[in-house]
């Protein structure tokens, strides 16, 4: 596309036909069930042929390549050799195609982590397959999925190709909810859960927390018709009932915490007017209503917050397991301090594939000791603070503000759930976190994000 056609006055519009295409999605999803989802994903990668922005969200939902099953009986894992083999071409195309960039601190840092985790994978550890299935996930998607976005997304077109990338997840995550309603109601389900894309339900509470930050900013920030306000409202509604129902703690958790830096963010903004207060009240107790009733309603069918009651009420199972996870990763980075006891160890020696220390910084020191806290720690912790800067300095009509936003759940959704090899949403979100950086310090004056 040739940047001359990018109006950039009218890209923080409402577009009519995203509202619409909502509850076509949505209604589709619920109906029809999963074969919805591989459409979409289908129809996301043809689109990713002419807009490589799309094809990012494709690849950030690569799980639809696991769901299929067709290599399950096979000796590799080739689920994870032909998404790698796809990404890593993605990269060479996209770079012979790009100026050559410069390569700062955070880039290396990056590839640092890749030849420690191979390194490890070699010469430390001995947890067997446990270890190349860690390692693997990290070389075929975190590493890649880094530096896809950073060779794709285009200086002068990165306001049209972000706003592209947070369209497409949220359709996504449209998709994915109706999905899950239609397991829900019509699937023989004993719990809440998902069959498309592959993503577990911590994979589907992560997406429904893009969709209502969508939402909020939509409602918040955008000048829309009254029928497009009522449609948001009750796709917030829905969303706001499958946040509840999906039982990931971590990301509920982090979404209040998020949410409260949002409306702390809109009340101290300068523009703010009465209007938007009464807004902000009503989504306050639009919120709070919707959470509350779901709950009582969730605790008499045991969906999603049959997780959440007994780690908060009652014998705190959950944060038990929790405390005794950290204290084994300090134990283990205890007996090897300099390197630690290398990639998959953790799982390994504490309950197999599935057992990771539910804090990304305690599993880093755990199996990659000093070294690893030296090269992956400043990465996350820069990434953190960049967020925190954009929020407080980006303006609320800014259309890529939800992407420090989801960035700020996913970051403090892994300090306490998730492992390295199933985080990639990190990398691939902090890449696109360093490029909004990047563009406010290399024109303040006019640059594209605003």
């Amino acid at each position: 596309m040739n940047n001359k056609t990018i109006n950039l006055k009218n890209m923080n519009k409402p577009d009519n036909k995203v509202v619409i295409f909502s509850v076509i999605l949505l209604a589709t999803s619920f109906l029809i069930g999963p074969p919805i989802g591989y459409f979409l994903f289908v129809i996301i990668i043809l689109i990713g042929l002419r807009r490589t922005e799309f094809l990012l969200v494709a690849l950030f939902s690569i799980g639809i390549f696991k769901n299929l099953d067709i290599f399950k009986s096979s000796p590799i894992d080739l689920t994870i050799l032909i998404v790698s083999i796809t990404i890593y071409i993605a990269i060479l195309i996209a770079f012979f195609r790009s100026k050559i960039k410069k390569i700062g601190s955070i880039e290396i840092l990056v590839l640092l982590q890749g030849l420690l985790v191979l390194f490890s994978a070699y010469f430390v550890s001995k947890a067997g397959d446990i270890k190349w299935w860690n390692a693997g996930r990290f070389l075929a998607f975190n590493l890649p999925l880094f530096y896809l976005p950073l060779l794709v997304i285009h200086y002068k077109k990165q306001k049209l190709q972000i706003k592209n990338i947070i369209l497409g997840i949220y359709f996504i995550s449209l998709s994915l909810l109706g999905i899950a309603f239609h397991n829900l109601y019509f699937g023989k389900l004993t719990s809440w859960h998902l069959t498309a894309f592959g993503e577990s339900y911590i994979g589907l509470s992560m997406y429904i927390s893009f969709g209502i930050i969508f939402i909020l900013h939509h409602l918040i920030c955008k000048k829309l018709k009254m029928l497009a306000k009522i449609i948001y409202f009750v796709l917030l509604i829905f969303f706001l009932i499958g946040l509840v129902l999906s039982p990931s703690k971590g990301i509920l958790l982090s979404f209040v915490l998020v949410i409260i830096i949002t409306f702390l963010k809109i009340l101290t903004d300068k523009n703010i007017n009465l209007k938007k207060i009464f807004l902000l009240c009503l989504l306050t107790l639009l919120m709070t209503t919707v959470g509350f009733l779901t709950f009582q309603k969730a605790k008499t069918t045991g969906f999603g917050v049959q997780r959440l009651i007994p780690a908060t009420i009652s014998n705190q199972t959950s944060i038990k397991e929790r405390i005794q996870y950290y204290c084994d990763a300090v134990k283990n980075f205890k007996e090897n301090p300099l390197i630690g006891k290398g990639v998959g160890m953790f799982s390994y020696e504490h309950g197999g594939k599935g057992s990771y220390p539910h804090n990304i910084l305690l599993e880093i020191a755990a199996e990659y000791g000093l070294i690893g806290i030296i090269i992956f720690w400043p990465f996350f912790i820069y990434l953190f603070y960049i967020a925190l800067k954009l929020i407080k300095k980006m303006q609320l009509k800014d259309y890529s503000l939800i992407i420090p936003l989801w960035f700020l759940i996913i970051f403090l959704d892994a300090m306490v759930s998730g492992s390295i090899a199933n985080n990639r949403n990190i990398w691939l979100f902090g890449a696109i976190i360093l490029i909004l950086q990047k563009s406010k310090k290399a024109n303040k004056k006019n640059n594209l994000i605003k």
